[in-house]
């Protein structure tokens, strides 16, 4: 993808993101952690829906469960630890890469780790028969705001991300960047 295909595409998914807002709400008086998670989940989902419309050779799976989300996030979040968000993008290439947000709780601590597998069809595995993934990026939500924590390794790649919405924007466009670019990763 050429840079200034880059700068319309990640334009276009900003109109998206912003013309989506003020559509749902959460409860009158959510709890913090939960209301976080909504503003995660709501901007992740608008990502995905412009990537979707624009990048006609993707198909992203998982795309459709923020309207359920709000239903289960309070059983959820009676767990120290769950998957929260997953996608799965169907590409025309062999490989299905995938991303997890699995959210930690545990006293004042709360974030949302994020799982990049580079292939969701034929796993990569360890000796121990585990799968492999690699975490890109974290999301702390224990200030009472969102704040990005990108891997000291991808630096690189989320040097222009001065908001939460841009390094999320980022981590969801990460399967065409590994796909796309030459760089070696030396965590993949």
């Amino acid at each position: 993808m050429e840079t200034r295909n880059y700068d319309v595409w990640a334009l276009r998914i900003q109109e998206a993101v912003h013309s989506r807002r003020g559509g749902k709400s959460a409860e009158a008086h959510p709890s913090p952690i939960r209301k976080l998670l909504l503003d995660l989940a709501f901007e992740a989902a608008a990502i995905v829906g412009a990537i979707g419309r624009n990048i006609d050779e993707v198909e992203i799976q998982g795309a459709d469960r923020l309207d359920a989300m709000e239903g289960f996030l309070d059983q959820m979040l009676k767990f120290q630890e769950f998957s929260f968000i997953e996608y799965r993008y169907k590409l025309p290439s062999r490989n299905q890469p995938g991303i997890r947000f699995k959210v930690e709780t545990g006293g004042t601590e709360a974030r949302v780790v994020v799982h990049y597998f580079k292939d969701l069809v034929f796993w990569d595995v360890d000796d121990q028969g585990q799968r492999i993934f690699f975490e890109p990026i974290r999301f702390d939500l224990s200030r009472g705001e969102i704040r990005a924590l990108p891997h000291p390794d991808l630096r690189a790649v989320y040097a222009g991300c001065t908001t939460w919405q841009a390094a999320l924007r980022e981590t969801l466009a990460l399967p065409f960047r590994f796909l796309f670019d030459t760089r070696e990763y030396p965590m993949l």
